[in-house]
C-alpha cells in the first residue's frame, strides 16, 4: 500500500490542483469510479450515448471531457 501511495503522489504533482480537485469530487461523489473510457460513442461508466463532438473532444486528447450524464472524466484508446 505504501508503495502505491508513493506512486501516487508522484502522479499527483504532474496534475493541476483544479484538475485533482475535480477528479476528487467525482470520485467521491459517483461511486468511487471517476474515469470512463468512452466505449463506441458510449459512456463506460453510465452507458448513454455520448454526443459526437465529445467523443471527438475525447479522442484528440487536448482538453478534458466529461460525460454529460453521469459528470465523470472521459477518455478514448487509441
Amino acid at each position: 500500500i505504501d508503495e502505491k501511495r508513493k506512486e501516487r503522489d508522484e502522479i499527483i504533482k504532474g496534475i493541476s490542483v483544479e484538475v485533482f480537485n475535480k477528479y476528487s469530487a467525482i470520485l467521491k461523489n459517483r461511486g468511487r469510479i471517476a474515469l470512463a473510457k468512452v466505449n463506441n460513442g458510449f459512456c463506460g461508466a453510465c452507458y448513454m450515448q455520448l454526443l459526437p463532438q465529445v467523443v471527438n473532444d475525447a479522442q484528440m486528447k487536448k482538453k478534458i471531457t466529461y460525460c454529460n450524464y453521469c459528470a465523470r472524466m472521459l477518455y478514448a484508446e487509441d
